[in-house]
């Protein structure tokens, strides 16, 4: 009798973990089935996935910095486009890796960067400079922030100064979103949301000054960084008043029970800095009106927001930058 126990234990712990990982508030998919990794609805650009594969061209130099423990930074990207794409005007959307500022784990961006490109949009991967000493006290890990938002905004300005000067990529310069995942999204949401010194705080606006300006110095300098929307996947803000009435749409997907970094607000990643997460900050841009949209994974872990089968997850990020583009 033993062996009929151990199958429904095992296809109940199965069972638990495609709920644990897709779970949502809402489950309205508004833009269409998934098929696999395929959004099929109509085959409408930006809303579903319209190329069979995506073309990646790697090592995409986009500028360079000084890293804090000496030397310099080389900063690239890989570029992801719809295999046979031949539109003009694409939106662009960047992503950054997490890694808690030590460290990058490309892939997971790398698979939502096809995804991307196979929608029609032009997907971006960067890296930026990581916090490499044992420090892992709140000035530091603030300057790491800061370096790497510096970071960002130099691979916006690459993509204007590229539409600028024979737009080898076919963008559009007014359609560009940043996001990314744990690191990443904390990289993106300071970087679309503090607008410099005047509102980051007495310590966030001395490191700030400390590090060359909120614009900073990576590259392609005389370009607006500038974004239309950011992509949130598990990340947190060290105040959620940052975000101000006007500024850019959001979108964010949070595993409720993320021990990393917090849903609510907590301390991240081990550290003594505290992060407000998806709720406040879906609060905060509900409470200035901007444009927000939420998806909580109910039960999910730090992980949750980066599984690229959960097909739901798939359809609304794309909804999200379908709504935005139009």
């Amino acid at each position: 009798m033993k062996r009929p126990i151990l199958f429904r234990t095992l296809w109940l712990l199965t069972l638990s973990v495609a709920m644990f990982s897709c779970e949502v508030e809402d489950e309205d998919d508004e833009y269409g089935p998934m098929d696999g990794q395929n959004v099929t609805n109509g085959g409408t650009r930006y809303q579903n996935t319209i190329f069979m594969n995506a073309t990646a061209t790697r090592n995409v130099a986009f500028g360079s910095a000084e890293k804090a423990a000496g030397g310099t930074e080389q900063l690239q990207m890989t570029i992801f486009e719809g295999d046979g794409d031949t539109g003009t005007n694409r939106p662009v959307v960047i992503l950054a890796p997490g890694g808690g500022f030590s460290s990058l784990g490309f892939e997971d961006m790398e698979a939502y960067a096809q995804l991307l490109a196979r929608a029609g949009f032009v997907a971006g991967v960067m890296n930026y400079r990581l916090n490499e000493s044992n420090d892992r006290g709140e000035a530091r890990m603030m300057q790491a922030v800061v370096q790497a938002v510096q970071d960002m905004k130099a691979a916006v300005r690459y993509f204007r100064k590229d539409a600028a000067e024979g737009n080898q990529y076919k963008v559009n310069p007014d359609k560009i979103f940043v996001g990314g995942y744990s690191a990443g999204a904390v990289t993106a949401l300071h970087m679309a949301f503090v607008e410099g010194t005047s509102e980051a705080g007495a310590t966030l606006a001395s490191i700030i000054e400390a590090n060359g300006g909120w614009e900073g110095n990576s590259g392609n300098a005389g370009y607006s960084s500038a974004v239309a929307g950011v992509i949130n996947m598990a990340g947190g803000v060290l105040d959620p008043n940052y975000i101000d009435a006007g500024e850019p749409a959001l979108y964010s997907v949070h595993g409720t029970s993320d021990q990393v970094v917090a849903y609510n607000s907590g301390p991240a990643d081990g550290t003594a800095v505290v992060l407000y997460g998806s709720q406040p900050i879906h609060d905060q841009a509900k409470t200035v009106g901007i444009t927000s949209e939420l998806l909580a994974l109910t039960g999910g872990d730090h992980g949750a927001p980066v599984d690229i089968s959960c097909g739901s997850c798939n359809v609304r990020l794309l909804g999200f930058l379908y709504n935005q583009v139009q």
